[in-house]
């Protein structure tokens, strides 16, 4: 026993001719649609192109946010490590400028102490000199004094070497 099978076209199968019909479409129209489906394809691929280059930026953009999250991240991490760094030596620093204000009164202290000391000074010159002048006229009287007895004693008047010798203890 032989089978044959009938096999319908599509188009049949749904009840449509086997020749479709085209509608009549002259040379000019032919033409300008190949132009039109030309720069439809022309567009086509310059917007590929032109999305190919955005998704290639976009990826450059992703990868330079993701590094500079990262450096940031780095330089977060630097930050908090020294921290703790900084505050120390923010504390040595205000140490440091109560130790220089301490010091600064202590030198307006011994300024006032040296200015003090040369008025002093300046008395005690002065009074020096006064002292060096009673010297200078003490030593001439007693040089006379000495003179004076010098020449008793060559007269050999013991009595007047006496008086002299008392009035020099006095």
């Amino acid at each position: 026993m032989e089978v044959t099978v009938d096999t319908l076209s599509e188009r049949e199968q749904h009840g449509l001719p086997d020749e479709p019909c085209a509608p009549a479409l002259s040379v000019d129209e032919i033409v300008a649609l190949e132009d039109r489906i030309q720069r439809t394809a022309e567009l086509v691929s310059k917007l590929c192109q032109a999305l190919t280059a955005a998704q290639e930026r976009a990826l450059l953009s992703e990868m330079r946010a993701a590094q500079t999250e990262e450096w940031a991240l780095k330089a977060k991490a630097h930050v908090q490590a020294y921290a703790p760094v900084m505050e120390q030596m923010q504390n040595e620093l205000s140490v440091l400028r109560g130790e220089r204000d301490n010091v600064r009164q202590r030198v307006e202290t011994l300024q006032v102490e040296v200015h003090g000391y040369a008025s002093a000074m300046g008395q005690m010159e002065s009074e020096l000199s006064v002292l060096r002048g009673e010297r200078d006229h003490v030593r001439q009287r007693v040089e006379r004094m000495l003179a004076q007895l010098d020449a008793l004693a060559l007269s050999g008047d013991r009595s007047l070497e006496n008086r002299v010798a008392a009035l020099v203890t006095v």
